[in-house]
């Protein structure tokens, strides 16, 4: 298996996942994703604070490669890494994810950068 990004594992572990669901599902799936336009100008030109929270165990979109992109396309950006979480991190660990974002929230209210 040839892997995109140097994956081979995550690349075989999707073919294990999509061998299993009906053609159909697959396909919905994938059109989904592809074909997503590229928006890294757009978000350099965001001058507002940003949030990002990413599970450490997401193996879909890989911490260290998607927070490097996410900090440097934005130009405000607070990044939350949040252990034992993946790709759904929101669902996997909700209490982190909202004390993040509460967290994030109440310091940009101290700070009275939130729009009223």
């Amino acid at each position: 298996v040839v892997a995109v990004g140097g994956h081979p594992d995550l690349v075989q572990a999707w073919i294990q996942r999509w061998s299993a669901l009906p053609a159909r599902s697959v396909l919905r799936e994938s059109e989904s994703w592809l074909g997503k336009a590229d928006y890294t100008a757009t978000a350099r030109s965001f001058h507002k604070p940003v949030l990002v929270v990413h599970g450490e165990d997401d193996n879909v979109l890989p911490v260290e490669e998607k927070t490097l992109a996410m900090s440097n396309a934005f130009s405000d950006v607070e990044v939350v890494r949040i252990p034992e979480s993946g790709h759904v991190v929101n669902l996997e660990a909700p209490g982190r994810t909202n004390e993040a974002l509460r967290s994030f929230l109440d310091r940009l209210n101290h700070q009275g950068k939130l729009a009223r």
